[in-house]
């Protein structure tokens, strides 16, 4: 699994890999995708996009498209949130993580913040599971309710942050961990 940028040619798998699958849309707040034509306008939309944010499309070794990761900025440059979807023929098997992973990494070391953040409804425990595994610290639950637009459902999020030192002090015990692991098998 890697991320790319997208390619026109990528909404027929994106299509039927990713945005046909009702599975995912329980907790995603963008408008489910359910035409061919639709799947095309979304792609060349997120090709316009990538020229000045990171979006990605998610593909499997093949290079085929499995879903999309985007880090969502702030009007002065600062990171929002994150975008991660992948269809449900492709979850379990930690893609997610390591998505998650590289964004982080990518928002620290590339996009130079001092402080990232995100969000999840409150209902959505997978994803407040994750969040808390990669090392953000819950920093509490929005006190207003959101509606998400294309079908009206009334939604909580709850908050993460995540500083640049508690990313450089986990990336660091991250790579102690493993070089003791190495040197035993040695």
């Amino acid at each position: 699994m890697s991320l790319r940028k997208a390619k026109i040619e990528d909404y027929k798998l994106l299509y039927k890999n990713f945005w046909s699958d009702e599975k995912g849309w329980k907790f995603m707040l963008w408008r489910p995708i359910k035409n061919l034509t639709s799947a095309k306008e979304k792609v060349k939309e997120i090709v316009e996009k990538q020229k000045t944010s990171p979006r990605f499309v998610v593909v499997q070794k093949n290079d085929e498209p499995i879903g999309i990761a985007s880090i969502i900025l702030r009007d002065d440059g600062s990171v929002k949130d994150f975008a991660v979807g992948i269809g449900s023929n492709f979850t379990g098997k930690g893609y997610g993580y390591e998505i998650s992973k590289a964004l982080i990494k990518y928002s620290f070391e590339i996009l130079n913040q001092d402080e990232i953040f995100g969000a999840c409804m409150t209902e959505d425990k997978h994803t407040h599971k994750l969040l808390k595994k990669l090392g953000y610290r819950e920093i509490g639950i929005s006190p207003k309710s959101y509606t998400r637009n294309w079908d009206g459902l009334a939604y909580q999020k709850i908050k993460f942050s995540m500083t640049r030192d508690e990313y450089l002090k986990r990336e660091r015990k991250e790579h102690r961990f493993l070089w003791l692991f190495k040197k035993k098998k040695v």
